[in-house]
């Protein structure tokens, strides 16, 4: 019996196994409802949820979080997902998906610069987690290393020995043997890297969604008009097929194109206010997710990264995730930056009120077409008197006066059988087409309905004639009677 057994350190709710025979390094975050990975979260300064100067900013407990996210990983979000956060505040939903599920890449994007710059920071310290790790981890496995190093000053040593030896050299080239230090430190760096990264800007300003998997958007507050532009985009992508919104009616009123599967309870941070998000997926989010994840190997693990000197120069999506797949130290240089720039050299009142000046023309025309494309539907619905059968051939204003005359009837005065058949709708058997109202007609059908009410007149009054006669005829008997 093999009493060896694999040896472990638990730190906090972390487990580090490291296997002797393939020096593998696995850590994954617990999927309890809190997690000391994220505790940094809720401590110190950066938990100041009111820190936003654009509308309504709130955020949602952890265990609501990792429930959403545990949701979300039954629908094609792993290692090879993109999140996309609109509206990220100080970065928590981010943070805690990367940290849970291990992605590929989180990514947000916020209009508020004071939550922007919080979500840096809170970068800055997975990106310093990250390096204590390593460090960790390279102190442990010190005895490794130098056995390692034993190992090939024996190949060398072996190989002056057998050099004239043929069969010799073919065997020991190809055991890989001595290649297993770099192997190991590369996976563990790999299994390590937490992907995280934002840029401050206007989310409606976006013109695409790839090569982003998975969207994530406390909408709550945000207008409709803002909404639609974003599941615009979510339907016209061709990686994207989750979205994740606080709105139960994007398929009925915003014309999201997939299913609605899920509906989650959430609890908000501080407040405690309850709130619903809702699941929606495209019906080929299968086919979708083979295609992104191929994208995603061949576009960021092949292509050369370009470098990017200034988080300000990010205006997609694609250049903030190439900048998660930089350099640890690199990236810490770029955040630092960001940073001292926005602390020393802040924007002058004309510039915030000139950015200001084009995002509210932006906001407007999206407005205004949100409003014209819903008048069209509702144009659409209305039915007009072509589709009821009925054409118009002379004038439409003394058709419309006319008629408006026909509806102002008494409901008892009756109507002839001529405006009967003019008023009445035309039977499957007529042509549509051969029906017409002409003012002519209308005019008729107005002197015939005087007529009858003169009928009706003069035969009120003979009735009333004659109940007079009765009654004095009546009269006149009994009295006859009573002599």
């Amino acid at each position: 019996m093999n009493t060896n057994k694999i040896p472990t350190k638990v730190v906090g709710k972390h487990k580090k196994v490291l296997k002797e025979s393939t020096n593998e390094y696995q850590s994954k975050c617990c999927n309890s409802s809190k997690c000391t990975c994220t505790s940094f979260l809720w401590k110190g300064v950066n938990v100041d949820l009111g820190s936003s100067d654009e509308g309504m900013y709130g955020e949602t407990r952890e265990k609501s979080l990792r429930n959403v996210f545990r949701i979300m990983s039954k629908y094609g979000m792993d290692e090879n997902s993109i999140l996309l956060d609109i509206g990220s505040g100080r970065g928590v939903p981010n943070i805690v998906a990367s940290y849970q599920l291990g992605i590929f890449s989180s990514i947000g994007i916020e209009l508020d610069e004071k939550a922007y710059c919080l979500s840096l920071s809170n970068v800055l310290y997975t990106l310093n987690d990250q390096i204590q790790k390593y460090t960790e981890y390279s102190m442990e496995n010190n005895a490794n290393n130098n056995k390692a190093k034993l190992n090939e000053t024996q190949e060398k040593n072996a190989r002056n020995c057998v050099n004239d030896n043929l069969e010799f050299n073919e065997i020991f080239l190809k055991e890989k043997i001595y290649k297993h230090k770099d192997n190991s430190a590369t996976n563990f760096e790999e299994k390590l890297r937490r992907r995280i990264g934002f840029f401050r800007g206007d989310a409606t300003s976006l013109d695409k969604m790839e090569p982003v998997s998975h969207i994530y958007s406390f909408d709550a507050a945000m207008p409709a008009w803002m909404v639609k532009k974003f599941v615009d985009l979510f339907n016209e992508s061709t990686t994207s097929f989750c979205y994740v919104s606080y709105r139960k009616d994007l398929i009925e009123s915003l014309g999201l194109r997939g299913i609605k599967l899920h509906g989650i309870s959430t609890q908000m941070a501080g407040s405690g206010e309850g709130r619903m998000c809702w699941l929606y997926v495209k019906e080929n989010w299968q086919d979708i997710k083979k295609k992104c994840d191929f994208l995603i190997k061949e576009k960021y693990f092949t292509e050369v990264i370009l470098s990017i000197n200034k988080l300000s120069n990010v205006k997609n999506l694609e250049s903030i995730i190439q900048i998660t797949c930089l350099d640890i130290n690199k990236q810490k240089q770029l955040i630092n930056d960001a940073l001292s720039e926005w602390y020393n050299s802040r924007k002058s009142r004309k510039e915030c009120i000139a950015e200001r000046k084009l995002m509210n023309q932006r906001h407007k025309i999206l407005k205004q077409l949100f409003i014209q494309e819903k008048q069209n539907k509702l144009n659409i619905n209305q039915l007009t008197l072509k589709d009821v059968g009925i054409v118009v051939t002379k004038s439409d204003s003394k058709v419309r006066n006319n008629t408006t005359r026909i509806q102002k009837m008494k409901p008892s005065t009756p109507v002839s059988k001529s405006t009967s058949k003019i008023l009445r709708h035309p039977n499957k058997n007529e042509d549509s087409s051969n029906i017409s109202i002409d003012s002519v007609s209308v005019s008729k059908s107005e002197q015939k309905i005087q007529k009858c009410d003169e009928k009706v007149k003069e035969k009120k009054s003979l009735a009333h004639n004659d109940l007079q006669n009765t009654r004095k005829q009546n009269i006149s008997k009994k009295t006859t009677i009573a002599k």
